[in-house]
C-alpha cells in the first residue's frame, strides 16, 4: 500500500501556508506545510518540517523550464526540467540527481495536455468580450464541463520506465498548484519526500 500526499491551497494558515497531508491506510496526517509565492519563478517554493518552522528544509526555485530543488544548506537535492516531447500538447519533465542523471519522469497525458492548452483558454479569451447569442449557446456545454472541476495527471516513472506513482491537479483551478495530489506506489525506488518535492517543483510553473 503507497502513500497519498495532499496539497489543498483552501486548507491554507492565516500565514499562507498550507499542510501537506499524508494518508497511508488508515492513518492520516501533516507532514509538511508549502508557501507558494504568488510567481515561483521569481521567488522560491518553501516546504517547512512543521508549522511552526522559521526556516524552510527545501527551496524549490528556478525558470519555468528548468526547476532546483535544494535542501537548507543549499545542496541540490534534484533538478526538474522540461524536455521535447512527441506531442506538441503535452509536456515532460525530468528529474535530474545531483550528477546530472535522469532519475525519474513526469509525463503528462495527450489528453491533458490538450485540455489545458486548448479547452481551458477558452474562457479567458472570451473576458474582453461577449460572445454573440448564438455562440453563448453553442459554448454552454464547455462551461458546464469547466464547472465539474475535472483532474489532469502527471505519470511519474523511474529511469527504467517503471510507473511509480501519478500526481493529479485539479484543472480548471486557477493555478494547478492551488490543489495537487501525489499518489506513490509502494515499494518505490527514491525517497517519497524527493519525488514529492519534484512534482511540486512541476506543477508550481504550470499554467
Amino acid at each position: 500500500m503507497g502513500s497519498t500526499y495532499e496539497i489543498d491551497a483552501t486548507n491554507a494558515a492565516t500565514d499562507g501556508r498550507v499542510p501537506v497531508v499524508m494518508s497511508r491506510g488508515d492513518e492520516e496526517l501533516v507532514v509538511n506545510w508549502v508557501a507558494m509565492p504568488d510567481d515561483p519563478t521569481r521567488q522560491p517554493v518553501q516546504i517547512f518540517g512543521s508549522r511552526d518552522a522559521g526556516k524552510p528544509d527545501i527551496l524549490v526555485a528556478g525558470s519555468r523550464n528548468r526547476r532546483e530543488v535544494s535542501d537548507r544548506s543549499g545542496g541540490r537535492l534534484c533538478a526538474v526540467s522540461t524536455t521535447k516531447s512527441r506531442s506538441l500538447f503535452r509536456t515532460r519533465w525530468s528529474v535530474m540527481d545531483h550528477q546530472g542523471t535522469e532519475t525519474f519522469t513526469l509525463t503528462e497525458r495527450l489528453i491533458d495536455g490538450f485540455w489545458r492548452r486548448v479547452v481551458r483558454p477558452l474562457p479567458r479569451s472570451l473576458r474582453d468580450g461577449a460572445p454573440d447569442p448564438v455562440s453563448a449557446v453553442l459554448l454552454a456545454p464547455l462551461f458546464a464541463i469547466l464547472a465539474v472541476k475535472p483532474w489532469c495527471q502527471l505519470t511519474i516513472r523511474d529511469a527504467s520506465g517503471h510507473q511509480q506513482g501519478v500526481a493529479q491537479f485539479a484543472s480548471n483551478a486557477k493555478r494547478p498548484r492551488d490543489h495537487l495530489i501525489v499518489e506513490l506506489s509502494d515499494p518505490i525506488a527514491a525517497p517519497e519526500g524527493l519525488l514529492l518535492a519534484a512534482a511540486i517543483a512541476a506543477t508550481s510553473v504550470m499554467r
